[in-house]
């Protein structure tokens, strides 16, 4: 019973990215939010990760921004999409000293009108 219950907890934390590590142990990025304001600029916020060299930010599949990591604060980004108006898929990973990412946040769909 012990087995099934940590089973149910671990695919639990990979499906919704509770802080999930990757086989490299970094985890995922927690508390991953969204917000655009009145210029149509992106805010993207998250909690720092311990050990983080940096992270990636995912915009429909590609790489939009990489800011340098700081345990001790969240992080914040802003950014403006190439084109204005539209449906935007967004996650984050973190990335380790050697480059390699965690595994992705659950996807956050923006929508900017």
């Amino acid at each position: 019973m012990k087995k099934l219950v940590l089973s149910v907890v671990a695919a639990l934390a990979l499906c919704f990215g509770a802080g999930a590590a990757d086989a490299a142990g970094l985890a995922a990025p927690r508390g991953v939010t969204t917000y655009v304001d009145f210029t149509k600029e992106i805010r993207v916020t998250w909690s720092a990760v311990y050990g983080a060299a940096g992270y990636n930010v995912y915009t429909n599949g590609k790489k939009v921004y990489v800011p340098a990591a700081s345990y001790y604060q969240a992080k914040v980004v802003y950014y403006t999409p190439v084109e204005p108006i539209g449906t935007y898929k967004i996650y984050v990973t973190t990335v380790d000293k050697s480059g390699q990412e965690s595994i992705p946040t659950n996807t956050l769909t923006v929508w900017v009108r």
